[in-house]
């Protein structure tokens, strides 16, 4: 069966648990109706102009391109063979899911939870923004995306250098793959062609053929047959030329909003859901049965036992923790907080990583595992340097590092969180909160008033600034230089860039 076909890949595995929390030593409560309402009633558009507050930034290295940056080799690190590198994006897959239970004990994703013992799992992972094309823009360029309107509808003329351009002429094939029928959805086609993928599909009249149609439903085709059309579309570029290495992006798309389109049949943990929880649960439990299929596929082919796959959701979704419903409503880290596991074909030693990360910390990752000698403009922090310093003290180890989450809806919520602290400000009230994430998962209790924090909030305040200066650089495409603007050879290093008052 595709189970065990699936299980088989893994050989042994065990299932692990999260460590719990003690609670915050000093709280203040918020006023919860004032801040919920406040979420609910501000609808300003993403493309609204919004005020942005007087501030300096003072950018070392390259001015005009601040995020030019070089990664030299690293001999300790290049592997004697590239591997293949598939990137699967699990629509609005929710951490809160992973290795959880129904209230019957049965797991809402027992096949990603067993992966879990083969790989690398970062256990506080967020998506930099909400929607899919901003999560494909933050993985794929290591910027976190537009907080107004999108990149890829709004910033065509963009310049790039992103990882399919850079892996392109490492010798890579790129393609990327997208289980929904359109490719033209928020001009996707025509952005990914200009970043550097080779074959764009989209689950089309090309691939779709009669017998397919009772695995349409929801809004496309449903995982598990996609991804067979994805490695047979491979097996074919692989006759025509033996011995290439593949680069891929695949977008699945059966966990998708609202969740109640799954065939009755197919309701493995809910034959009959009562809310929107329940509709997720098995809309997620599905996608999970269906990831089983691509491992499954992936083990039977030679050509690719040399692969690393990395796991991630395009962004997390409400199921009512706070309230709400709907992705566009708020700051909350059911928006944000989505899973990330690497994997590898060959053996390696599992590592659960307790440092957060985000979106943009996957590309430099993919040049440290490669061993890629490159000029690149990725702000991120490679996600393997949390398995070097997973052991050190967490506000040590986290001390430089932040992580970067906009909602472009309900009032525009800008936030920073550098763990386990979390700031946000709703750009149109001008509100502010601050949450301990470790302690307070469930973000209930405001900490912006408690004055023993008063430091924290400063360094969180003043690291927010970051997303009015990201959002000037792109406006002002000084991301990275056209072809008429040579690259500042003294552009060496990371970009050290520092708000000031």
């Amino acid at each position: 069966s595709d189970y065990s076909a699936g299980m088989a890949f893994l050989g042994k595995s065990g299932y692990m648990t999260l460590a719990s929390h003690s609670d915050e030593d000093e709280v203040i409560n918020a006023d919860r109706s004032e801040i919920e309402t406040t979420a609910e009633t501000e609808t300003g558009s993403s493309d609204e102009p919004v005020t942005t507050p007087p501030y300096q930034a003072e950018i070392r290295k390259n001015s005009k391109f601040p995020y030019v940056n070089f990664r030299p080799h690293s001999s300790s690190a290049s592997p004697r063979n590239k591997p293949h590198v598939f990137i699967i994006v699990v629509e609005s897959f929710n951490a809160r899911f992973v290795e959880a239970q129904t209230q019957n004990g049965k797991s809402y994703t027992p096949f990603f939870d067993a992966l879990i013992s083969r790989g690398t799992y970062f256990e506080n992972f967020f998506s930099n923004s909400i929607q899919t094309s901003r999560s494909q823009f933050s993985i794929l360029c290591g910027v976190p995306p537009s907080y107004k309107a999108k990149i890829f509808t709004h910033h065509t003329s963009l310049n790039l250098n992103c990882l399919p351009k850079i892996l392109g002429q490492e010798g890579y094939t790129n393609l990327f793959f997208k289980a929904y029928r359109s490719l033209e959805f928020d001009n996707t086609d025509a952005f990914t062609r200009e970043i550097g993928f080779d074959h764009r599909h989209s689950m089309d009249a090309e691939f779709i053929k009669k017998e397919d149609k009772p695995f349409i439903w929801g809004w496309g085709l449903q995982d598990n047959i996609f991804y067979q059309k994805y490695f047979s579309y491979l097996d074919e570029l692989n006759e025509q030329q033996p011995d290439q290495l593949f680069f891929s992006m695949l977008t699945t798309v059966t966990n998708h909003m609202m969740f109640d389109k799954i065939p009755r049949k197919q309701r493995y943990l809910y034959k009959s859901p009562r809310n929107v929880k329940e509709n997720y649960a098995n809309s997620i439990y599905l996608s999970d049965r269906y990831l089983r299929e691509f491992f499954k596929q992936l083990q039977s082919r030679s050509y690719l036992s040399n692969s690393i796959v990395i796991i991630t959701g395009d962004n997390s979704y409400p199921v009512g923790e706070h309230g709400y419903i709907s992705n566009e409503a708020s700051y909350y880290n059911e928006f944000f907080k989505t899973p990330l596991l690497i994997v590898y074909t060959e053996d390696k030693e599992a590592h659960r990583i307790e440092k957060a990360y985000s979106h943009v910390d996957i590309a430099p990752a993919l040049l440290e595992i490669l061993d890629i000698e490159t000029k690149h403009h990725f702000i991120g922090s490679s996600v393997l340097t949390g398995i070097k310093t997973d052991d050190l003290d967490t506000t040590q180890a986290e001390d430089s590092h932040s992580i970067y989450i906009s909602q472009p809806h309900s009032g525009t919520f800008l936030g920073t969180i550098k763990y386990p602290y979390k700031y946000v400000q709703q750009e149109h009230s001008g509100r502010e909160f601050l949450y301990n994430i470790e302690s307070d998962p469930e973000e209930r209790t405001n900490l912006i008033k408690v004055q023993t924090l008063e430091k924290v909030i400063q360094k969180l305040q003043q690291a927010n600034k970051f997303h009015y200066f990201n959002q000037s650089v792109i406006e002002e495409n000084r991301i990275w230089p056209g072809n008429d603007q040579p690259i500042d050879p003294g552009a060496t290093g990371q970009s050290d860039i520092v708000l000031l008052e």
